[in-house]
């Protein structure tokens, strides 16, 4: 019976996302607010040894530091933080982006309509859009009608003989039916960053062809913030190997 549900919702997902996608995604705007009391700082950013400059934070179309828009965790805004770098061994850019498009393809994160973009990143001291550059789409593991878990991912940025890429993965909770009926913030409920994380590696390893070469430590985790939280997330970011 589960099953055969699960099928009902994703065949609603195609017909959506082909008959009615430029009505319906480009209402949602999940994660996209406007905050004109926020500045990005110096201190938003982190230099590595061995990396380029490295922002802490996915920043959203005003150039502010990215919220979940209107959701509210434990009375504090949700910041979303950078905590997925990819190191990827190739000749050229192009290269490097058709590497990284086939390591996410083959490991089930594939570029899926239903989620807000036109954000940005810092990455080697520039404000690097979001890859790939296609409307109301990120890089995700199942339909957005379900519980999910997403990344919108940056760059490259070429550095010492490779590209970098950053990207901010999150875990989204299942609401299918107010999606298909309403969409708004409220109903793209956040659920995880380092489920999300966890998720994004293991599958990248296992079928992606990529390897863990460490994790950095982002100094991104907001615990004693009165206005914003990052939720579950540890402050670090999780760093793969694409050779």
């Amino acid at each position: 019976m589960k099953q055969k549900i699960l099928k009902i919702l994703l065949g609603f997902s195609v017909v959506l996302s082909l008959g009615f996608g430029l009505i319906l995604v480009t209402t949602l705007g999940a994660h996209a607010d406007r905050d004109p009391q926020s500045t990005i700082q110096p201190s938003d950013s982190v230099a590595l040894p061995g990396f380029p400059v490295i922002g802490k934070w996915m920043i959203d179309q005003d150039g502010e530091v990215a919220h979940w828009l209107t959701y509210i965790y434990h009375g504090k805004k949700l910041a979303e933080p950078i905590n997925i770098i990819i190191r990827v061994n190739r000749q050229s850019e192009a290269e490097a982006k058709e590497a990284l498009m086939q390591a996410t393809e083959a490991a089930g994160f594939k570029v899926r309509p239903g989620h807000s973009s036109g954000y940005q990143a810092i990455l080697g001291e520039e404000r690097v859009p979001q890859f790939p550059d296609t409307a109301e789409h990120a890089f995700s593991d199942m339909t957005y009608l379900l519980p999910n878990n997403h990344g919108r991912i940056f760059g490259p940025v070429a550095y010492q003989g490779n590209y970098y890429f950053v990207a901010a993965l999150s875990r989204e909770g299942e609401n299918w039916v107010g999606k298909l009926l309403d969409h708004s913030a409220l109903l793209h409920p956040y659920d995880s960053f380092k489920e999300a994380r966890t998720k994004f590696v293991s599958e990248m390893c296992r079928d992606g062809g990529a390897d863990i070469s460490g994790v950095v430590n982002m100094q991104s985790a907001l615990p004693l913030d009165d206005e914003r939280s990052t939720g579950d997330h540890d402050g670090t970011a999780t760093v793969l190997d694409l050779k």
